[in-house]
């Protein structure tokens, strides 16, 4: 777990790099939270299996099995982190075999 949270903080860092952002920067803002359909705010995670192994993405945090999921996934390989609330549509995938691994 410890190795997840180092890789989550390396592509943080990337992204906000990638932005021009600097953390040490004293006018730095961080970006806005993003929030999924459900309107719960959004955490980066890593795939960490397949093909998709260490790619960053975000997803709805409610368990796959709750009916009230909105299904939100999408890959976050630099995505505009300006969006507050992600739309539900963007991420049909989320329940299919490609959250987490090998589709896409």
């Amino acid at each position: 777990q410890q190795q997840q949270q180092q890789q989550q903080q390396q592509v943080q860092q990337q992204m906000l790099a990638q932005a021009g952002l600097d953390e040490e920067d004293p006018d730095f803002v961080p970006p806005p939270e993003v929030k999924c359909g459900c309107g719960i705010v959004l955490q980066q995670k890593i795939c960490q299996n397949g093909s998709n192994a260490g790619r960053p993405f975000l997803a709805c945090p409610k368990m796959r099995d709750d009916p009230t999921r909105c299904r939100f996934f999408q890959w976050n390989d630099g995505i505009d982190v300006s969006m507050s609330t992600a739309g539900a549509g963007a991420a049909d995938n989320y329940g299919d075999r490609s959250y987490g691994g090998g589709g896409g």
